[in-house]
């Protein structure tokens, strides 16, 4: 019957659930969970087919600037998901950056944020952050904490740019944000203008 979903779907559905939504940071290291996050979405987005030889066995998840995870990472690198083999490395700035599949862009990167993203503009690369807005201010994936529980939301539009394909059904776990809901960048007041020199007319 239409609106019943499958037992397929529910499945789905239960794992998905079972994946992110068990993001307490009270009861673990948030770059813990942060971590398994972006292994688990790589089981949910789909990347080009076009994809370069050596590509199609792995999936390079890159870190740039200062690394937050510590040894968090350690549980996820060479693990496999969707038969490719998880990549960890680690950028220092954007002018080291190399190619990747995922990229985490610390908070301590805001700064640098437009640099970075303008470096991968073009790529088929997740990028994923921590900082406010971050999906708003072109950003893929966004991390934030919600009654101290581990959240994300995705922007659609940026993930279409950059010809990823999002699962609906993680769609669903997100807060799905779009380019139209960032905003609008604060211009910088107009300098007053200098009062006109005021010239002093002499009566013939």
């Amino acid at each position: 019957m239409p609106g019943i979903p499958s037992p397929l779907l529910l499945a789905m559905t239960g794992l998905l659930m079972f994946i992110f939504g068990a993001g307490d940071s009270s009861q673990g290291d948030e770059y813990e969970f942060k971590a398994l996050y972006m292994m688990n979405f790589v089981k949910f987005i789909e990347w080009p087919e076009n994809l370069e030889p050596a590509q199609k066995d792995s999936i390079t998840i890159g870190i740039i600037g200062q690394n937050p995870f510590g040894d968090a990472t350690k549980a996820i690198d060479g693990k496999v998901a969707k038969d490719r083999k998880i990549v960890i490395k680690q950028f220092a700035n954007v002018k080291s950056l190399e190619s990747c599949d995922i990229l985490f862009i610390p908070a301590t990167e805001k700064a640098n944020l437009k640099e970075i993203l303008t470096a991968v503009r073009g790529k088929s690369v997740l990028t994923v952050g921590e900082h406010e807005d971050f999906a708003s201010h072109g950003g893929i994936v966004g991390f934030y904490l919600e009654n101290n529980k581990l959240r994300f939301e995705i922007n659609t539009d940026n993930a279409a740019d950059a010809n990823l394909k999002i699962n609906a059904q993680l769609l669903k776990l997100a807060r799905v944000v779009k380019k139209s809901d960032a905003a609008p960048e604060s211009k910088p007041a107009s300098a007053p203008a200098k009062d006109k020199e005021v010239k002093e007319v002499k009566k013939p």
